[in-house]
């Protein structure tokens, strides 16, 4: 088949109050996601971890040696081993030192996940956009893969109050 480099005018929609809707692609319906940027509440979370208003921790994937190692108010039991695509999977348990000395365990079905050490905190966003924009969605929309840079990578949206879906963390699958 050939291609040529014709031009074309491309339009950024969003279809209010809608996730998912098909949009036409001269006679082929392609499937679109309307899903809002990363939060600064997002980002707080997969960087450096949240305790919730139900006292979990979660998040927490910045890895530690791009911010001179474990911050005093987090803490890892175990060792971190490092995967071939240079992402570090925790061996152990990790969780939040809190202000009275008391300590919260993250309870992680899959494990706990750090991006690469040489990742920055822009480049996990990156990844982060990169996968909310460009990722396979599962799950009726709400859960969401891709790869980046050879990382493999979940995501996952949550309904805010006004009925819309916003990114509410990802996270590196580790290998």
């Amino acid at each position: 088949r050939a291609y040529d480099n014709a031009r074309a005018t491309v339009h950024n929609l969003t279809v209010r109050n809608q996730h998912t809707y098909y949009v036409l692609a001269g006679a082929a319906p392609v499937l679109v996601h309307n899903c809002g940027e990363i939060s600064d509440e997002a980002r707080g979370h997969v960087l450096n971890g949240v305790v919730t208003d139900d006292s979990r921790f979660a998040g927490w994937h910045l890895h530690p040696e791009q911010t001179g190692g474990i911050p005093d108010d987090r803490y890892i039991n175990g060792e971190l081993v490092t995967g071939a695509d240079g992402t570090a999977r925790v061996n152990g348990t990790v969780g939040a030192r809190l202000a009275d000395g008391s300590t919260i365990e993250k309870t992680a079905t899959a494990g706990h996940t750090f991006f690469p050490a040489d990742w920055t905190e822009d480049d996990v966003m990156e990844a982060g956009r990169h996968l909310f924009a460009n990722g396979v969605y599962k799950r009726g929309g709400t859960m969401v893969v891709a790869t980046f840079r050879g990382v493999k990578m979940t995501g996952f949206l949550e309904k805010t109050a006004q009925g819309t879906y916003t990114p509410s963390t990802f996270f590196p699958k580790g290998s």
